[in-house]
This record gives structure tokens, sequence and C-alpha cells, in this order.
């Protein structure tokens, strides 16, 4: 199984990677007021004016006719997200990724109100009013492999290609291309199978592509059956089984459930589907366990830390390092990580960056 999905297609939004990694290595509101955040409204009979702080970001939004405003919006698609990561994962991606759903919605509430800022962005309160409806319909195999419903998907938004920008949204072409490590990208033409990448964010989001690391090539994930070299190479619920080195194997299912029978090292079986939260113990999937802060993690132990995590140290020494706020020292190499979904932002020259969530006002 794969050791890292990155998923960040919906309506230009992050989705943290989705799919397991081996310890703890790591790569859309019930009732309108998700997020932690304080908010007050007032409002005539005509319009309503919503000023919203949630987490480091104030967004002031309004709304005619009693449509909802932008707050209202992305508390609404927030826990859609998060409650859909949360159902077709059994709970993992949540815990791993955010600790709790409340974290979640939060924190995806965040960066939706900056998103909708961003300069020439074609995300709009409408599209997420639509997107969050849609989610709950949205089947599991098709969410984990980024084919998305038509709500969700990204709209051309007004920068043309070789534009700044920070997000998809913005772009003409719906793919911003930039370093994992930089906040700014340039506009450029979407990905498509057969294109160079380093990894899944070069072969564009929403796409259904994954980037096959042997070949360095964007590919379209094979279904049951496919051939395949490696677990890129197939379907987020398959496993790429090798049974002789250098030779082509095909893609199968994982294991699926406690108990299934498996191979760590898919040669003479699948794999366990590590989006579930299970890997192979002993010839059986197991359910992994969650380390905390300076807990041991990795390794035998097989622990994959909780919310944004990072298991670092000497093999077999390994303990958790917790993730750091928006605007803290970090470092994506030696730690701390950054609490998801922000990205460790450096000036390209180091490991070393600030943590933060997509600012595109700042990249214009």
């Amino acid at each position: 199984m794969k050791s890292g999905f990155g998923l960040a297609w919906t309506l230009g939004l992050s989705v943290m990677a989705l799919g397991a990694a081996t310890g703890c290595e790591t790569t859309i509101d019930t009732t309108g007021g998700a997020g932690g955040g304080a908010s007050t409204n007032t409002s005539t009979n005509a319009s309503t004016t919503s000023t919203s702080t949630t987490g480091n970001t104030t967004t002031t939004s309004s709304s005619t006719g009693g449509g909802p405003t932008a707050d209202e919006a992305c508390a609404a698609h927030a826990t859609a997200l998060c409650a859909l990561r949360d159902s077709c994962s059994n709970g993992f991606f949540t815990e791993r990724d955010y600790g709790d759903l409340a974290a979640c919605e939060a924190r995806q509430k965040e960066e939706c109100l900056l998103r909708l800022e961003a300069p020439g962005t074609s995300l709009d309160v409408a599209q997420l009013v639509d997107c969050a409806g849609a989610l709950p319909t949205f089947a599991c195999a098709d969410f984990l492999n980024a084919e998305l419903p038509s709500a969700c998907g990204p709209k051309p938004g007004a920068v043309a290609d070789g534009g700044a920008c920070a997000v998809g949204a913005q772009c003409a072409s719906t793919y911003c291309m930039s370093p994992s490590d930089q906040a700014c990208g340039t506009c450029a033409p979407a990905p498509k199978a057969g294109d160079s990448c380093a990894d899944d964010t070069g072969c564009g989001a929403g796409a259904g592509l994954r980037c096959a690391p042997t070949s360095g090539l964007c590919v379209v994930p094979g279904q049951v059956g496919a051939a395949c070299v490696e677990d890129q190479e197939c379907r987020n619920e398959l496993s790429c089984v090798v049974p002789t080195a250098g030779m082509p194997g095909t893609c199968q299912t994982a294991g699926a459930a406690v108990g299934a029978a498996c191979d760590a090292q898919a040669k003479t079986a699948p794999d366990c589907d590590r989006n579930q939260g299970l890997r192979c113990n002993a010839g059986q999937c197991a359910a992994v366990t969650f380390a905390g802060n300076g807990e041991a993690c990795g390794g035998m132990i097989g622990a994959v830390c909780e919310a944004n995590g990072n298991c670092l140290g000497a093999s077999g020494m390994k303990t958790c390092i917790a993730a750091v706020a928006d605007g803290v020292a970090c470092d994506r190499e030696a730690g701390p990580p950054c609490e998801a979904p922000a990205h460790c932002y450096g000036d390209g020259t180091s490991t070393a960056g600030v943590c933060g969530l997509p600012a595109a006002a700042a990249c214009m």
C-alpha cells in the first residue's frame, strides 16, 4: 500500500495526505459555527454581516436576502469534508492529521476563509455550499482516488499561465505549480498523464493522477489486475503485488479488515489498506496504534504520531514530535512539523521555515 497519498483538490482546498505512512512520516457544520472561533452577527431584513475569528484569521462577510455568509459556507464545507475523511478511513485520517473532528473542522474552515480572499479566485460562497451538499453522497472509493463530484471540481480562475498564485482556483488552468516548501507559485497548464513529476502535487489537483516514483511520470492509477511495479500505479484501495523483483506485478485489493491475510512486502499477497488505519503484522492486518508527543513510534512498534506529529530519531529509537501552530518555526526534516493543513514554508535554501496556511494575497 501507499506510504502517502497527497490529495489537495476539493475546491482548491487542502485535504491532508491520505494514506498512512509507516510510523509517523507525513508527505470539507452542524450549526454553521464549527471551528472554535468567536463570531458576531448583525442583521437587517435585507442583509447579514458576519465577523468571524478562527485561529489567526479574522474575516468579515456579508450576504443579501438571507443567503449564507462566507463564514457559514466555510463552516458547512469544513464539517462535510472532515466527516467524509473520517467515515472513509474509520477515523484514521482524523486522529492522524488533526487529533479530533473539532480540530479538523476549525482548521479546514480557517484555510477556506483565507482561500476565498485569494485574488482572481473562482471559489465563492455558492460553490462552497453546493460542494458541502454533495460531499455526503460522495463514494469513499472516489474520494480516495480524487475523482470529484462536479460540485467540488476546481473552476478556472482569472490568472493566466505565468501569473503568481497560491492556490489552483486562482488559475485559468486550475493548476498552481509551486514547490511544496514555498507559499507562492505560478499558474501553469494542468498536468496530464506522461508528464514528469517529483511527487503527487506535480500531477495536479482533482485530475486522478499519481506520480510514480520509479518512472518520475504522472500516471492514471490502475484497476484490479492492472500491471504495476509500485503502489502509486494502482488505485488507492489496491496494493501492487510483485512476486519477483524487477518484474511487473499486478494491482490487487489490499487487506481491508483486521485479521485479513497480508504481506508487508507485497510479494506473496497484498499489503493492508493503510487508508483504513491498518498495518501488516505477522501476516495479518492489524489496527495501527497512535502515539503522542515524546512517545515511541515507527519501527517494530508501528505506532503513528497523532495530530500530524512527526516520527523522528535514530532507527529503533524514534519518538513523536508534536506539530506547532502557524507562525512558529518548523523544519521539514528535523521537525517540528506544522499543524494540519499548514505547510512549513521556507526560502528554498534549506528545510527550515515557518508554519502557515496559503496566504494568496502575499503572492501577487
